[in-house]
């Protein structure tokens, strides 16, 4: 045997006396650390070995935002006057229709005032529908503002945190004798969370501090919570 032959059979059995020797756990670690080994080696950051997840009670926000709650306030007595108009409006053709029972049919008079009602009818029937669909898009615009609001505060507190996805649930109870509200349970889709919950957070970053004026630029400065988002 030559000498090149005799060195390759001693290295692989020093190979194979210190393979068996090594503990299990110790192999399992090397394994696990070899793809964070090949990220570092790479152009990218290390990717995480797990998902940090973390839930939102969207309703509870709404219902707390406190511009939100006075943007609603607001929305809420401009539907109130316009209600008041139209009902004003439509008080005034009640009384055409009772100064119309004077006078008797087909005479100029009678024309003329039905003439003058059935305009005022239409005219209000489509103000008002113009009324309502201004109403409408006001509120859902307004839905839309806060909504976007939210979502901007929740990105940036997810990345501050290291959470890679935020769920939607409901932190109410259901009401045993609403079949809406059972079946709106049923298709939630977190059935259980555990101090993942970073609804207050986000609402402490959305809403100003009491008893106190800041500048809108001042206003939800950058910084880590203390929320611990649990890891999938």
């Amino acid at each position: 045997m030559n000498a090149s032959f005799r060195w390759a059979t001693f290295v692989a059995f020093v190979s194979i006396v210190v393979l068996s020797s090594t503990p299990a756990t110790t192999i399992a670690q090397q394994r696990a650390t070899q793809p964070l080994a090949a990220a570092q080696r790479g152009v990218g950051p290390a990717q995480p070995m797990g998902d940090k997840l973390a839930v939102i009670d969207i309703n509870f926000i709404f219902k707390n935002h406190d511009r939100f709650k006075q943007m609603a306030k607001d929305w809420k007595a401009d539907v109130q006057r316009a209600e008041a108009e139209m009902k004003a409006q439509n008080s005034g053709i009640t009384n055409g229709v009772e100064e119309l029972k004077r006078w008797e049919p087909g005479s100029a008079e009678f024309k003329n005032l039905e003439e003058s009602i059935a305009q005022k009818r239409a005219d209000l029937q489509v103000k008002m529908q113009l009324k309502k669909k201004e109403l409408m898009l006001r509120e859902a615009k307004m839905y839309l503002e806060v909504y976007n609001e939210i979502r901007e505060q929740v990105a940036y507190f997810a990345r501050q945190n290291g959470i890679t996805l935020v769920l939607r649930f409901s932190s109410g109870q259901v009401n045993s004798e609403d079949p809406r509200q059972i079946q709106t349970a049923l298709l939630k889709p977190v059935v259980f969370q555990d101090r993942i919950d970073i609804t207050q957070p986000i609402l402490n970053r959305l809403n100003p501090p009491r008893n106190a004026t800041r500048p809108r630029s001042q206003q939800n400065p950058p910084g880590r919570s203390t929320a611990k988002p649990r890891t999938r």
